[in-house]
């Protein structure tokens, strides 16, 4: 880990190696005549004592480190699992994405056909292999799948083989077998999304969860307040922001713009007595929006059309489901990344590809990794332009 130039303590002091090897001098100016070295720049004590410096300063800052630890707010890794401990409050692990895949023979045969348990399906886009599951009952009893003789498919339980996110995948996407099968021409597909899969809490959220608990009880902070608000239909987030005359709140819609009626109806739920009492006056906006004018490029989609595409993206943005798959919609603050926008289209069957653009002030797209938000901002999407670009 790189050290910074300077850093601040506990009590914001700002310490610097200059700052030590003065503290020093002056330290010795203050108990001595200050007659009996020469501290000027270049000189060999001043030199030496630059040097204790260096060595000073760098234990100085781990320490800092470690004692930041201490604090929610500033915990990290496995010292952010000792806090959620204590509230008994553990991280959330991630999830593999489950699902189904149909295997069918190329003719109906007059045996059975059994399938390997060393089978590995696999989505030929992301290369993400999916393995057979079995309940622990189907393992004790060497349970071994088969399609029956005189049938000509089988649906196979499936779970993918990392955990994750990266796991979830749109129907008809996993239709190869990582090796193929002893008999030519056997095929599998999923004709249902894979679903299901879930990310390791990262540190920023589990954080936000801890500090949530933490401030529940707490009656007319942030979190009391936006808990009034999300209970009303049609809110999807809440930032709050106290100033010196108004609690100040944004609220997110499920759809963009948000409607004025919500925005009434939380004013009015914020005016109870109970929250007067504590002197507190609000003001509710809609969020400033980060307009998106996008451009997608699209190899392969035969299949879709413009207006799946964009379907895609709305449900992405505002939250929803769409073609059974779900998504959580972003809130206020959250930046959007390219990477997002790709997996989620990439879903979609037949997309072999996807090239995400945006308009920049001269009205030409250009690439992007991630557009980052101010916390009372949240995204919006004012126009999207598909163009198919046929297959790879």
């Amino acid at each position: 880990m790189a050290v910074p130039e300077q850093f601040y303590t506990a009590t914001n002091e700002e310490i610097t190696r200059d700052k030590i090897v003065q503290d020093w001098i002056d330290n010795y100016m203050k108990n001595t005549d200050g007659k009996l070295t020469d501290f000027t720049e270049g000189s060999e004590i001043r030199n030496i004592l630059e040097s204790f410096a260096l060595s000073i300063y760098v234990l100085e800052y781990y320490k800092m480190l470690e004692y930041r630890q201490h604090w929610i707010i500033y915990a990290t890794g496995s010292y952010l699992d000792l806090h959620g401990t204590a509230l008994k409050m553990p991280r959330k692990q991630g999830t593999y994405a489950t699902g189904y895949v149909t295997v069918t023979l190329p003719k109906i045969l007059d045996y059975d056909f059994y399938i390997d348990d060393d089978t590995v399906f696999i989505n030929p886009t992301t290369n993400i292999q999916y393995l057979i599951y079995k309940t622990i009952e189907q393992k004790s009893d060497d349970y071994q799948y088969y399609i029956p003789a005189g049938a000509l498919s089988i649906e196979i339980p499936v779970v993918c083989s990392v955990i994750g996110t990266i796991g979830n995948t749109g129907k008809k996407t996993v239709n190869a077998f990582y090796y193929q099968l002893k008999m030519e021409n056997v095929t599998c597909i999923n004709y249902e999304p894979i679903t299901g899969g879930s990310d390791v809490e990262s540190d920023d959220d589990y954080r936000t969860r801890l500090l949530a608990r933490e401030k529940d009880s707490s009656f007319g902070g942030k979190v009391w307040y936006q808990n009034i608000c999300t209970q009303i239909e049609g809110v999807h987030d809440v930032y709050v922001t106290f100033m010196a005359d108004y609690v100040h709140l944004f609220i997110n819609g499920n759809s963009k713009p948000i409607n004025p009626t919500i925005l009434a109806t939380c004013l009015s739920e914020l005016n109870k007595k109970q929250n007067h009492l504590l002197g507190h006056n609000f003001r509710v906006y809609e969020p400033d929006y980060y307009d998106l004018n996008l451009k997608i490029e699209i190899n392969g989609g035969s299949n879709l059309t413009e207006n799946n595409i964009i379907s895609r993206m709305t449900t992405l943005i505002d939250g929803g489901v769409d073609d059974g798959m779900g998504f959580l919609g972003y809130n206020l603050g959250q930046s959007l990344k390219e990477s997002e926008i790709i997996s989620a289209l990439n879903a979609l069957e037949g997309i072999n590809s996807v090239t995400p653009y945006i308009a920049n002030k001269e009205g030409e797209y250009d690439r992007f990794k991630k557009i980052p938000c101010q916390p009372n901002q949240v995204v919006r999407i004012l126009d999207i332009v598909v163009e198919f670009r046929g297959e790879e």
